[in-house]
């Protein structure tokens, strides 16, 4: 994940956290409220009748008193008064459902048809404890459930010379369908919020994020593009006195620093392998010509063939430190239509002494033609088929093929010698790398010759493939662009697939 990503979903969850929280703590205190004001108001209910059920004092019937003030009940509130005569303790469950109102309900109530009912739990907690609170329904159908609050109050009417004991059970309830709705209507929008919040923050923090991070981009972008023989490029330096400015400006003397290093190092293997070049041949030249032209003995004779044989040796290596040198310093190709066939053929002819039993098969066609520096490509193909031999290959095939899809030329150079583990092929192509140091040294490599092949296909606008199997062989296939019509084509470089671009 990139760090942009990272920046955004960190801004967006810290966002999203926040909303949240307030969404919670408004939602709560609103729902707090509204359950508040519903409990106040119908407690309030609850005294307004309590107070009606009282007589001016005990001697006054109570069914005088509750005639009188039923209209300062909230017509929101359900409420009843139902009379038993005797004490709390007298009455049981069962009888609740037989108890009549002791005066007639608030017209609402009393419109539905519908009495207050509570479940046995709640008519239980109710004796038990002489008042409830929570939820009941009314007798309709389906029932309707409503907030209820209760008490049992006892009374005592005197008439006629008697003194009669009765309980009162007060009821009083209220539709909380409403402030469901509310707080639900309540809840919905205050999601819609923080979820629209929450996406407005993601791409806002996105955006943000992209901005900051721009500078860092074009560092990278330019960065990227530095190469071996680029070192003179340097990353753009933005003027925002921060440490996105102070690592470019670290970045650029540090290239700046390579760059030096590299032509020096540079300009020293030139002048080193070009002053070397002429001893070492003279060496070479001196060696054979005693060979020839004396009568040497036989531990002379091993001397001088063995400084003979070094001499060639090192000036391949010589050779070879002098192209890496010209790669570098980017020495310019000569580039003509060439049939790699026909420079197939000839490496044939110029390494078939040495092959010894190997056999070297060439495959394709001699019209088959690409836009290339003949000699370099040359070069190549040698390289490629004597590494082969250095492995022990008995057979190798050299084999031309013409891509019209990808409009390129395939030469792949197929050998059945031990293979090359998987760990050692992405380092291949390092200069100096060996994958058998000892057998390496043993035949005259320097691990310099997969790193001038790579050189000169990639100043083609080629592509080198490589692929082994321990015990089978290796396949190397080299890509090369081909003209057709008089049009250059140039190679670009995808891993997972061969792409071309037509440049006039």
């Amino acid at each position: 994940m990139t760090l942009r990503w990272r920046l955004t979903l960190l801004y967006t969850a810290l966002i999203a956290l926040l909303l949240t929280g307030i969404f919670v703590a408004v939602y709560s205190q609103i729902s707090s409220n509204v359950r508040q004001n519903l409990e106040a108001d119908l407690n309030s209910n609850l005294e307004q009748i309590r107070r009606l059920n009282r007589a001016n004092d005990q001697r006054h019937p109570i069914n005088n008193a509750l005639t009188n003030d039923w209209s300062s009940i909230s017509q929101e509130t359900f409420a009843v008064v139902l009379q038993f005569y005797g004490t709390p303790d007298s009455i049981d469950i069962q009888s609740f459902s037989s108890l009549q109102p002791s005066s007639f309900p608030n017209p609402t109530l009393e419109q539905l048809n519908a009495e207050i009912r509570l479940s046995d739990d709640d008519y239980a907690a109710l004796l038990r404890n002489r008042e409830f609170a929570g939820r009941g329904y009314l007798s309709l159908e389906p029932p309707k459930p409503v907030e209820v609050r209760a008490f049992i109050e006892p009374d005592v009417i005197i008439g006629n010379g008697e003194t009669t004991k009765i309980t009162n059970v007060i009821l009083v309830a209220r539709d909380p369908s409403t402030n469901d709705e509310l707080l639900a209507t309540l809840q919905r929008t205050l999601l819609i919020v923080t979820f629209a919040g929450a996406g407005l923050a993601a791409i806002g923090s996105y955006s943000l994020a992209g901005s900051a991070l721009e500078p860092i981009r074009a560092v990278r972008d330019a960065a990227s593009s530095v190469t071996i023989s680029n070192l003179s490029r340097r990353v753009p330096e933005p003027g925002t006195n921060d440490e996105v400015q102070d690592l470019a400006r670290t970045l650029n003397g540090m290239l700046e620093s390579l760059e030096l290093s590299f032509e020096t190092q540079r300009r020293f293997t030139a002048d080193a392998s070009h002053e070397l070049r002429t001893p070492v041949t003279a060496i070479g030249g001196h060696a054979s010509y005693l060979l020839r032209r004396t009568n040497p003995t036989d531990q002379q004779k091993e001397s001088l063939e063995a400084i003979t044989t070094l001499s060639v040796r090192l000036g391949k290596l010589i050779g070879d430190l002098l192209d890496l040198a010209r790669a570098d310093a980017g020495f310019p190709l000569e580039p003509v239509e060439t049939s790699l066939v026909g420079l197939a053929e000839d490496i044939h002819l110029e390494i078939v002494a040495i092959a010894g039993d190997s056999e070297i098969e060439i495959e394709g066609d001699r019209e088959i033609k690409a836009f290339v520096d003949p000699n370099r490509i040359r070069q190549v193909i040698r390289n490629l088929v004597q590494n082969a031999l250095k492995a022990g290959s008995s057979h190798i095939l050299v084999a031309v093929i013409k891509e019209p899809l990808e409009k390129c030329i395939r030469l792949r150079i197929k050998d059945n010698g031990p293979g090359i583990a998987q760990e050692h092929l992405e380092r291949l192509f390092d200069r100096f790398y060996r994958v058998d140091t000892a057998r390496d040294r043993q035949m005259g490599g320097s691990g310099l010759g997969l790193s001038i092949v790579k050189w000169i296909v990639e100043a083609h606008k080629g592509q080198v493939i490589i692929s082994s199997e321990v015990g089978v062989g290796t396949t190397i296939d080299v890509l090369l662009p081909w003209r057709t019509n008089q049009t250059e084509i140039r190679l670009i470089e995808k891993p997972e697939k061969v792409r071309l671009q037509e440049r006039n």
